[in-house]
């Protein structure tokens, strides 16, 4: 895993007032997708992060229990961040409280069913899917063409910690319950429920996109995640990569691409060196 000092928390705040409620260069059907997934966040971080303390009495590792703290401090920022941009969704008349309590739901019965071992299999799933998004995203600047600034900044600062972290819930989960065939089950527990969070956010945004008129959303939406750049087309095999016997998250690509912002985060957090170019 990761030197603890590798796990910055970095305390930055979004400006996302100005943005248009189509954000993102690709239409409304990508800016959707991109909602959906942020109005899943917040309880979801909060989740990992009573996931991963749960395996404290677990965990003798220093270095570990010194990246359980910086992955607390990253999540709980984007907590933050992400409760802002829901905010603002609720002002363009998306039902943000209706996917949250759907969601909370289905949280409550993982943790009140299932268990706090269950809890933790599902987050380091979730934090595996996360990676390889981040990956993706941080690899080809072609996935926020021509998004408003503040939320590409937003999203890629997300991705870039989510891939500094990716490996913490892995480890944790290591050392509370190892084991192969559990973490498989927990995976496929997790790419069941996340695809039904996320489906349920977009398909609720896109019912209020197509009231306005709208058009293309969803065929836009289909081009960006399978044809170009294909962001759902590209996280296929990244993604089965989590169901080999020996498969660690430090393994993947995912942390190298994003630290190719970190010295343009760091500076917005008031750390080190100066922003990256954007030219």
């Amino acid at each position: 895993m990761p030197a603890a000092e590798t796990i910055t928390v970095r305390n930055i705040r979004f400006d996302l007032g100005a943005a248009p409620r189509c954000w993102h260069g690709g239409g409304v059907g990508v800016t959707a997708f991109f909602d959906a997934l942020s109005a899943c966040f917040p309880h979801g971080e909060r989740f990992f992060i009573r996931s991963v303390k749960g395996a404290l009495p677990a965990i003798d590792d220093p270095s570990l229990l010194a990246a359980v703290k910086g992955f607390n401090g990253q999540e709980s920022m984007h907590t933050r961040e992400h409760e802002a941009y829901n905010a603002r969704l609720r002002a363009f008349g998306y039902d943000i409280d209706g996917m949250e309590r759907e969601q909370a739901r289905c949280i409550a019965w993982i943790e009140n069913e299932l268990g706090p071992a269950a809890a933790l299999g599902v987050t380091a799933s979730m934090e595996h899917m996360t990676s390889i998004l981040a990956g993706q995203v941080t690899r080809d600047e072609a996935y926020f063409a021509g998004a408003d600034p503040h939320l590409r900044d937003l999203w890629l600062w997300h991705a870039m910690e989510e891939a500094e972290h990716g490996d913490v819930a892995f480890d944790a989960l290591k050392a509370m319950h190892p084991g192969y065939f559990f973490r498989v089950r927990m995976m496929l527990l997790s790419t069941r429920l996340l695809l039904q969070i996320i489906g349920r956010n977009l398909l609720s945004i896109l019912e209020v996109e197509r009231a306005r008129g709208a058009p293309g959303a969803r065929r836009g939406l289909f081009g960006y995640l399978f044809v170009s750049p294909g962001l759902a087309r590209r996280i296929a095999i990244p993604y089965l990569a989590f169901y080999r016997p020996g498969f660690h998250p430090s393994k993947t690509p995912a942390r190298r691409f994003a630290g190719r912002y970190r010295a343009h985060f760091d500076s917005l957090a008031g750390i080190g060196s100066p922003p990256l170019s954007k030219a």
